[in-house]
Order: structure tokens, then C-alpha cells, then sequence
């Protein structure tokens, strides 16, 4: 069901380019999900499918320009657009639908590869892979606020972000949040100790990185401006 899709946020990268073509069979396979795109092309109309294996189906019709596409995509639960486009063996598509009837909005990027290509999924550099938590604490006179963030990096090239519990408190009043639900999703790369993100319609350098030879810790010097030390969740 498309309103219950979001959290199947995948992403990859292409290192070699070849001449533009949706027709084929597109995949995503990996431990959270597997997704299989059909598309075919009829002059300037893509027509296709992407199957949630054991979830559901969205039916996507479209109009091609060179490497890109843009169109309708429906499912039995709610309606919605997509856009598309080709790079290589890549095929990166995300869908969106605008609050409706039944439906929330929504926003769902996904990168496929062809299948039977050869070509290396990830995102360059391994060492980022995992849960990864930052801590803040501040404390001002006799009151204190702390909160923390949490990021995963997979190893697919797609990433999700959100923050976790926020306290905070005083002497005569105390605050006590829980993690935020709108979490945001995206995609990853990084070269040279340089990490960039993507929402899938372009990348944004976020800043340069170090990490400590055990992997336990990272900092990320961003580009805007500060540091923040990352410290890798060990998943139980």
C-alpha cells in the first residue's frame, strides 16, 4: 500500500554511464526489502510497474525526455506522480502523493539497479555504514536540556535521519519529548572524506569527516558551519 511504503528508502551509485534506456527489469535487494521495477518504453511514453514483493504494486505511466521521465503512478490505495531517471545501470524514481482522501503526504525515493548488471552498489566509502547517534547536552544555571539525533547509513546508498528523546529541566519544571515521526530520508555518497546527501534531485555537500581507526566515532565538520562527534551504535 502506497501510504505504508515510506520507510523503504533505498539509494545506490553508478560509476559508469551508458546510453539512456528505462526498458527492463530494475532491482532493489538487500535485508529490508526487495523491490523490482518493469518498465518498457513506447517512443516518448514509459509505461511499468514497481512490485513491493509481499506488499503491493504501483502502476506508473509517464512521458520520456532523454534520461528523465515524469508522470502518474496509482496503487489500489492512493494516487500520486513520479520521476524518474536513468543513469547507466542506475534507475533512481521517487514518488510522491499529496494529502488526500485515505492518503497522507507522502514521499518515497528509491534507486534500482538493472538487473543482471554488474556494476558496484554503494555509496564509496564502507566505513560509514551503520546507526550512528549524537548526543547534546546543555546547561545553563541550574537548568539543563539534552536531546540526540540519530542517522543510519546503509550500505544501499540510502540514508535516514531523525532525532531521538529530548529532556530537559530545571529546579521547578522538567520537559520530557519523545523521537520525532517526520524523519527525513535521502540518499548518500562520499568521496575523499567528503560527504554529500541527496533528495533526488541533486546533491548537497554536507561537509568533510574523520573517524577514529576502531569505527566507534566520527566527526563531521559541516560546511555551514560547527562539528558534531558521532559516536556508531552497536545494534543488539
Amino acid at each position: 500500500m502506497m501510504r505504508h511504503l515510506v520507510a523503504a528508502v533505498v539509494w545506490g551509485w553508478a560509476a559508469c554511464a551508458y546510453p539512456a534506456a528505462f526498458d527492463g527489469s530494475f532491482l532493489i535487494d538487500n535485508a529490508q526489502s526487495r523491490i523490482v521495477a518493469k518498465l518498457e518504453e513506447k517512443g516518448e511514453r514509459l509505461m511499468g510497474t514497481i512490485e513491493f514483493v509481499g506488499q503491493g504494486r504501483i502502476n506508473l505511466v509517464g512521458t520520456i525526455n532523454n534520461n528523465t521521465a515524469r508522470g502518474s503512478a496509482t496503487s489500489k490505495d492512493g494516487t500520486g506522480e513520479f520521476e524518474a531517471r536513468i543513469d547507466g545501470d542506475t534507475l533512481s524514481l521517487t514518488i510522491s502523493q499529496k494529502e488526500g482522501p485515505n492518503q497522507k503526504a507522502a514521499r518515497l525515493p528509491l534507486l534500482f539497479q538493472r538487473a543482471g548488471s554488474h556494476a558496484k552498489n554503494g555509496a564509496g566509502d564502507a566505513r560509514l555504514v551503520g546507526h550512528w547517534s549524537y548526543q547534546n547536552l546543555i546547561v545553563s544555571g541550574n537548568a539543563s536540556f539534552a536531546s540526540e539525533e540519530h542517522i543510519v547509513f546503509r550500505a544501499d546508498g540510502s540514508y535516514v535521519y531523525g532525532k531521538g528523546a529530548a529532556t530537559a529541566g530545571a529546579s521547578d519544571w522538567s520537559y520530557d519529548g519523545g523521537q520525532d515521526r517526520d524523519r527525513e530520508h535521502g540518499f548518500w555518497r562520499a568521496e575523499n572524506r567528503v560527504l554529500f546527501v541527496s533528495d533526488g534531485r541533486g546533491w548537497t555537500r554536507v561537509g568533510t569527516y574523520g573517524m577514529t581507526d576502531d569505527g566507534a566515532a566520527m566527526r563531521i565538520t559541516y560546511d555551514g558551519g560547527g562539528k558534531k562527534l558521532w559516536s556508531r551504535v552497536r545494534e543488539r
